[in-house]
């Protein structure tokens, strides 16, 4: 990126893109600014430079570089105070800031020059990721009025030689890594107006020198590890209007003199632990128009004195541990527009008068408190509401009917109370409701019609009340709706259809309903849908076929009466995790295509009708981690080692993993050769047990034996193959026919295509058009 040399005391540079954001070729100025060295995480602070244009290098004398400027070791002068000394010999310091009529450094990024004397007075280095530690030489830009070396990486502790630049009025510091206490000095700035060292790492107490600093007006030391308490002596800016102390580790109670900054307009003090209540004093801040002290471990009752505060616009007090009620003389605060006092203990009603006053008012956060009685009703005709969460706290009764008749109102949470009666009907009225939060309470009624046509609607949770009639038309016309939940509550009728085209819609929870309707066909098709949650909701009718699915990861349907098969084309849904179908009236076979879905994690089909065997490829599924198909009618054989497998209520399911050894004839029977797939041979007929028997019994027994067998044997070929004993269907990839179907082949002798000593080999065409080829073994005596 850039490479330096040093040239007997001047500083060449290749390239300096990085610092100055532009290429320069050849030669660059570099004069009484930071010299910083290129490494692979960033310029690197190096110390000082006084340079020149290369063809002005005296060749003749020696200059060393010694870190700070370009000094002649002999003489302590730099190279253009030497050349020009005659013509500013009494201020050679002079020499160095004016040495060019007009210097290039003055068109520098960052850098500002006085128009007249070309002298340096601004240097700004912010955001050039920028580490090291800053130079003392720093010093000898003496007239510069600001210096801001924010939003980098400088560490150490701070140099104090800055606070040897004596017209210095703003210092920014903020988002580095400064450490240790804070230095002494700082008092010397007479002219420092602004200073900001927001978000470093300075520890130790509070520095008490700024206290001496009569011009200044802006005092950031937050984000830091500052402890201990705030001085008192903090009360005497004189000049002071913002003051941020936030985000650090002060303890104690918050002094009472800060009261006396009459001047201040803006304080920030939250995010320390602190020890007692907010001080009724600062009814004295006559000027301050904004006061956050929030999650500062405050405690004891609002100060009533809080009223006098007219300018007062935002009021941030949330994540303390006030108590008591809400002070009704609050209402004369008559500027507030932000009122924040959520998560404190704050009890009692809030004061049916206080928003009468308040017309300014846009947000009013009162939750997680323990407020109780009803919501004044003059909180609906706030003319600025834009914002209102009254969430978790015991209110009853109504909300108030004309809330969102300002055409305002864009956030709404008043969950977790006990409110009841409809939702207001013009809560969107203005089209810029964004979030209606009203779950857990009791709410009843429809759900307004108006809402369906709430374009700016992005989060609608109304879960766990008691409302009824039927989900509006048109909620899947909405272009910004992502969240939607409506379970535990009394809605019936059909699910509309254009839920399935919801551009944004991720989840969608319509469980615990009496819909009684069937599940729209096009639900898998919605463009944004990842979540279906319709979990005993009455839902009728078949599974729509999954063609579509491809980005769903959840999939609830239980608890309903949903019938017929699981479509086989459930694998189209190749991100699904979840996979929910138990307590409905499913039938037909699993479908071995959920075993191929890449991430299918859980998968749960119990109390169904499902019937044949699980398909052994699931064994091969290793994301699978619990396999529920309890209370089923599976039979044969289980081969699943690795997958926690559920298994209760099958009575012909076997095999070691359920601790029930298969039988042989369970193994054999009613194997079926799929597609060049061979079952396993059957034991030997019992024949050869019978003429055994014979033999040893005696010649009469063999005789007599021989002829009930020879009888028997003929009676079954003569039988038109309908009693063909018990047997079983066992598929080794999905089968779009069933044993019924198989049966019915058999019984047609014309299928017949060979017979042999192994058995008869029948030809059979399926329903679906399908040509199989049936081999009927020799028969057993039985089975266990």
């Amino acid at each position: 990126m850039g490479e330096m040399m040093l040239l007997k005391g001047c500083l060449r540079f290749q390239s300096y893109s990085t610092f100055m954001n532009q290429r320069t070729r050849g030669v660059t100025y570099v004069h009484s600014i930071l010299l910083w060295r290129y490494r692979p995480d960033g310029w690197r602070l190096g110390g000082w430079s006084c340079g020149r244009r290369e063809t002005e290098r005296r060749e003749s004398r020696d200059w060393e570089w010694n870190g700070a400027m370009g000094w002649n070791k002999s003489t302590g002068r730099t190279p253009l105070t030497e050349k020009r000394e005659s013509k500013y010999h009494s201020e050679p310091q002079e020499a160095l800031l004016t040495s060019t009529p007009s210097p290039v450094w003055c068109s520098w990024p960052g850098i500002k020059c006085n128009n007249k004397t070309n002298q340096i007075t601004t240097l700004d280095l912010s955001g050039r990721n920028l580490s090291g530690r800053i130079p003392t030489d720093i010093k000898y830009l003496a007239h510069l009025h600001h210096l801001n070396l924010s939003r980098n990486s400088f560490d150490g502790p701070l140099q104090s030689a800055i606070f040897e630049l004596p017209n210095l009025k703003t210092l920014d510091i903020n988002h580095n890594y400064f450490n240790s206490g804070f230095p002494r000095g700082v008092s010397k700035l007479k002219s420092l107006t602004f200073f900001n060292g927001y978000s470093n790492c300075f520890v130790g107490p509070l520095p008490e020198e700024f206290v001496y600093l009569k011009n200044l007006e802006y005092l950031n030391l937050g984000g830091s590890y500052f402890e201990g308490p705030i001085p008192t002596s903090y009360g005497k800016f004189l000049k002071m209007k913002s003051l941020y102390l936030h985000g650090n580790l002060l303890t104690g109670p918050i002094p009472a003199e800060l009261g006396f900054l009459n001047q201040l307009e803006h304080m920030e003090l939250g995010y320390n632990e602190y020890s007692g209540g907010l001080p009724a004093q600062f009814s004295g801040l006559s000027n301050l128009v904004y006061l956050d002290i929030a999650s500062a471990n405050l405690s004891e009752n609002l100060p009533a004195e809080l009223s006098a505060l007219e300018k007062l616009q935002t009021l941030l007090l949330f994540k303390n541990h006030l108590s008591g009620s809400i002070p009704g003389t609050w209402a004369q605060m008559e500027s507030l527009q932000v009122l924040d006092l959520s998560d404190n203990n704050l009890s009692g009603e809030i004061p049916s008068g206080i928003f009468s006053n308040l017309k300014e008012l846009k947000t009013l956060s009162l939750m997680n408190n323990k407020l109780s009685g009803e919501i004044p009703g003059g909180i609906g005709e706030l003319p600025n509401l834009e914002n209102l969460f009254l969430w978790n706290n015991s209110f009853y009764g109504i909300l108030p009917q004309n809330l969102g008749s300002n055409s305002k109102i864009q956030r709404l949470d008043v969950s977790s109370n006990s409110l009841s009666g409809p939702i207001p009907p013009n809560i969107c009225l203005g089209n810029k409701l964004i979030k209606l939060i009203l779950f857990s309470n009791r709410f009843i009624g429809p759900i307004p019609s108006s809402l369906a046509n709430c374009t700016a609607l992005m989060r609608l949770r109304i879960q766990n009340n008691e409302l009824n009639g039927s989900i509006p038309l048109g909620f899947g016309s909405l272009p910004n709706l992502t969240f939607a939940e409506l379970s535990n509550n009394n809605l019936s009728g059909p699910i509309p259809k254009d839920l399935g085209n919801a551009p944004h819609l991720e989840f969608l929870d319509i469980s615990g309903n009496s819909f009684n309707s069937e599940i729209p066909d096009n639900i898998w098709n919605a463009p944004s849908l990842k979540i279906l949650l319709a979990s005993s909701s009455n839902l009728i009718g078949k599974i729509p076929v999954f063609i579509g699915c491809r980005i769903f990861y959840r999939i609830e349907l239980d608890g309903n009466n949903l019938s017929g098969n699981i479509p086989w084309d459930i694998g189209h849904c190749e991100k699904l995790i979840t996979l929910n179908l138990r307590r409905n009236y499913l039938t037909g076979i699993i479908p071995s295509e959920i075993s191929t879905i890449p991430s299918i994690t859980e998968v749960d089909l119990s109390h169904n009708l499902l019937t044949g065997s699980i398909p052994p490829i699931f064994s091969n599924c290793s994301t699978l981690e619990n396999f529920n198909v309890s209370y089923n009618h599976l039979t044969g054989p289980c081969f699943l080692v690795s997958i926690r497998l559920h298994s209760s209520g099958n009575e012909d399911l076997c095999g070691d993993i359920l601790k029930k050894p298969c039988q042989k004839s369970a193994l054999a029977t009613g194997a079926v050769e799929v597609d060049g797939q061979r079952p396993p041979k059957k034991p030997a007929s019992s024949i050869v047990w019978i003429i055994a028997a014979a033999f040893g019994v005696g010649l009469f027994i063999l005789i007599a034996g021989t002829r009930c067998f020879q009888a028997k044997y003929v009676r079954k070929l003569s039988d038109d193959d309908r009693e063909i004993g018990p047997w079983k269907l066992t598929a080794f990839q999905r089968l779009n026919f069933t044993a019924e179907d198989v049966l019915e082949c058999l019984n047609t002798s014309d299928n017949v295509i060979g017979m042999g000593s192994a058995g008869t080999v029948y030809k059979a065409e399926m329903p679906s058009g399908e040509i199989i080829a049936i081999k009927r073994s020799g028969e057993e005596q039985g089975h266990d």
